[in-house]
């Protein structure tokens, strides 16, 4: 069964994914009797393969594979058990690859939510970017992150800590003159020279 892939540190308080975990295809019916007729179709094109609904069948390979039957004289009953075992051992390849691919996600996943907690100020960053990505993201932009695993990439998170002080800031409210306006949000994320805001 396919794994299922660690939080991220920014999605690991939204709602769970799907992972679209797929079962493996079933095996196309078997033809029967009549309609093999024991017999070798006459020509490539009569071999009439089945396969499961939700199979990805390579054109070229089929055209290949029916003209290889013909040159063997094999029946449709034949050619469709060498075709339902080749299209079972392609599914078993790629949720292999799948499986793979989720292991290495979620040992990418473990090692950098594990350099994040290294910061000092982890926590407290922690809850404004999630409370950032909460107010102004979509639950597609968290399943996005969820699933690339950029919800844990330090830029990012950076980032959205960023965004979160920036929108943050409180307006001073009283007896005075009117406050000067403040700098546009992209100049208090990125600064007047866009490598980073002031800190003067």
């Amino acid at each position: 069964m396919e794994e299922n892939l660690n939080p991220t540190a920014l999605t690991s308080q939204e709602p769970a994914m799907d992972n679209n975990n797929r079962a493996a295809p079933e095996p196309a019916p078997e033809p029967d009797d009549h309609e093999s007729g024991g017999d070798t179709p006459g020509s490539p094109e009569d071999y009439k393969l089945s396969f499961a609904q939700d199979a990805q069948v390579d054109t070229s390979l089929l055209g290949r594979f029916q003209e290889t039957a013909h040159e063997l004289g094999l029946t449709l009953a034949q050619a469709q058990k060498l075709a339902d075992f080749y299209a079972g051992h392609a599914a078993g390849l790629a949720q292999d690859y799948q499986n793979s691919r989720q292991r290495a996600l979620n040992d990418y996943i473990e090692a950098r939510n594990a350099e994040l907690a290294r910061r000092p100020d982890f926590q407290a960053e922690l809850v404004l970017a999630r409370k950032t990505l909460k107010e102004f993201g979509s639950r597609e932009l968290a399943e996005a992150l969820q699933q690339t695993a950029l919800g844990s990439h330090p830029a990012l998170f950076d980032f959205m800590v960023k965004v979160g002080q920036a929108l943050g800031e409180p307006a001073f409210k009283g007896a005075g003159p009117p406050s000067p306006e403040p700098p546009p949000l992209y100049e208090r994320i990125w600064g007047k020279d866009g490598q980073g805001a002031s800190t003067s």
